[in-house]
């Protein structure tokens, strides 16, 4: 993906699909955590990800939804991974 134009028209043409995986792996993490007062921070943090991430989009290697869900999947694995460490960092 060449410009910033190019950026936001692929996020608004996927946002429904977005806003969908957004909205499931910030459950996810919700579960995890127990923290369910937390989802819309962690659905922004997602959402946020995947915007900076779009750039990387290559048509020959994924569909879009491959990659968007990709995106999503990876995003929340870094969060949780994040959340673990600062849990296990408070409990000593």
């Amino acid at each position: 993906m060449q410009s910033h134009t190019e950026h936001v028209r692929f996020y608004e043409k996927y946002r429904e699909y977005i806003d969908s995986c957004t909205e499931v792996r910030s459950i996810e993490i919700a579960n995890f955590t127990g923290r369910y007062s937390d989802v819309d921070d962690y659905r922004q943090e997602i959402r946020l990800y995947i915007f900076q991430k779009i750039t990387q989009y290559q048509p020959e290697h994924a569909k879009p939804h491959t990659f968007i869900n990709l995106l999503a999947v990876t995003a929340k694995r870094k969060m949780m991974r994040r959340l673990r460490k600062e849990t296990n960092n408070h409990a000593r």
